[in-house]
């Protein structure tokens, strides 16, 4: 089973990691097979590329993080040791600094200075789920949630800013902001100052999952129980949520925001895929996409089409106008787990069941055009 699919910043080059200990690197620009780096001794579990597109990191549940150099498709590997399986692996914004969370009896968190290959901080975490982590926009921050704390540490040292009781956190796109959850309370706080203004109350259950709009003013955080709802912020003023009802089953794995923060869309194990209007929470459809579980959705970079994958092998493409299936791509068996675009749109990423699938995404014309052959 593939678990993490990344593109480079460029869209150039396209890799996978999953459950056979390898790594698989494309190159758009030169049709071949694709190039297999081999060196892991458990599941890759997150892979990242550098902001040049030249560097891929690899975190595996060995216990190692590796980075290999792709700018020539002749990887040259550096092996980095953890005392347990790694979770994730994501690059600093400058591509400078490399973190990266490990998993098991005792958490870590580490930082690498990429050019000098070596490590120059960590630090221990709690016991817990799995954490995960996220830079700042500016690269001087680094936040790390584990479902019950999250910690803002300052980089390159890893000094404890702030030590947070919070079930999910996420930072606004210029990271001037976080949106957290604590016991129940949606809370804003300031990046540079630490104060923090409540917006509000979650409904009863567990918020695992909370992402902030492009243009920072609203944010979306999933709660999963007794019945899953989506909760839609005004980052800017404490008032009472959005809710976004309609899915049945307990999870909402998919949460995308349009690019130009108009639009929300998700998707959830019962099936549908739902439209908003990221504004006022009004409804434009929520439909069946799936015949099984619907697990990622994604807005096409141009915002005309919404894409969704799921368990049933398909991948569907939604005219946002019509909501009308438009167009469709087979070739998995089995779960659909990540979808992701190339930067510029022209490509879509999909991986599931041990395998991933590089596609030419059709563009709005084509769309259209399938779409009227079909009427």
């Amino acid at each position: 089973m593939i678990e993490d699919v990344a593109f480079s910043r460029d869209g150039g080059k396209i890799a996978a990691g999953g459950d056979d200990f390898n790594i698989s690197v494309w190159d758009r620009n030169q049709p071949r097979s694709p190039l297999i780096l081999q060196g892991h001794e458990g599941e890759v579990y997150s892979v990242a590329f550098s902001k040049d597109g030249n560097i891929l990191v690899s975190g595996s549940r060995d216990g190692t993080v590796k980075l290999w150099d792709v700018s020539s498709f002749e990887p040259k590997t550096i092996t980095w040791q953890f005392r347990d399986f790694m979770g994730q692996v994501v690059f600093s914004p400058d591509g400078k600094y490399l973190a990266g969370v490990s998993s098991g009896d005792q958490e870590q968190l580490k930082l690498w200075d990429v050019a000098a290959n070596r490590e120059i901080a960590k630090i221990n975490l709690e016991e817990s789920p799995p954490a995960s982590a996220s830079f700042s926009a500016d690269g001087n921050l680094l936040v790390t949630c584990n479902r019950q704390r999250a910690l803002v540490l300052r980089v390159p040292s890893l000094e404890v800013i702030t030590n947070l009781t919070a079930s999910t956190i996420a930072f606004s796109p210029k990271g001037n902001f976080l949106i957290l959850v604590r016991e129940g309370q949606v809370i804003r706080r300031d990046a540079a100052s630490g104060s923090e203004m409540v917006l509000g109350t979650l409904p009863e259950g567990n918020s695992w999952r909370s992402i902030v709009s492009p243009d920072g003013r609203k944010a979306a955080i999933e709660v999963d129980d007794p019945v899953p709802i989506i909760t839609l912020w005004d980052t800017f003023r404490p008032a009472p949520p959005i809710l976004l009802r309609g899915h049945t089953q307990y999870k909402i794995p998919g949460l995308a925001f349009s690019a130009d923060s108009r639009l929300f869309a998700s998707a959830g194990w019962d099936g549908l895929v739902g439209l908003w209007d990221a504004q006022n929470g009004r409804k434009i459809g929520l439909f069946r996409a799936h015949t099984g579980e619907a697990w990622g959705v994604a807005f096409s970079p141009e915002g005309n089409a919404l894409v969704s994958s799921g368990d049933d092998n398909a991948i569907k493409f939604w005219n946002l106008a019509t909501l009308q299936e438009a167009a469709s791509l087979h070739g998995h068996k089995g779960v659909i787990s990540t979808i992701a675009f190339s930067p510029d749109g022209s490509h879509l990423a999909s991986g599931g069941n041990r395998m991933v699938r590089i596609w030419d995404a059709p563009t709005f014309e084509e769309i259209a055009q399938k779409e009227k052959e079909r009427k």
